[in-house]
């Protein structure tokens, strides 16, 4: 994870990804949600706010701005989720005493 790359903020979302709505949109919303867009080169990589694993890609220039914005959705959306799984799994787990 690079983490002497800066996350992008609101305005630099709207600069790079300019004229295509759909996506500035999505990824407003997924970073409200806590997920941090990092570039690594010609993609951009967006964390997870809860684990280091969790991540997903979205291109820089995509081919169909409607579907990546989809796609971002998708991706954001399945997280939370699964933490709150995993967060249920290990309450219901009894520690073992030491």
């Amino acid at each position: 994870m690079p983490y002497d790359d800066p996350a992008l903020g609101p305005a630099e979302i709207r600069k790079i990804w300019k004229g295509k709505p759909d996506l500035v949109k999505a990824l407003l919303e997924a970073r409200e949600a806590g997920w941090r867009s990092v570039p690594e080169g010609k993609h951009y990589r967006a964390f997870c706010p809860f684990e280091a694993r969790a991540t997903f890609t979205h291109a820089g220039t995509p081919k169909s701005p409607s579907a990546a914005a989809r796609r971002v959705r998708r991706d954001a959306s399945r997280c939370p989720a699964r933490h709150d799984l995993l967060t249920e799994r290990s309450a219901a787990k009894p520690r073992r005493p030491a």
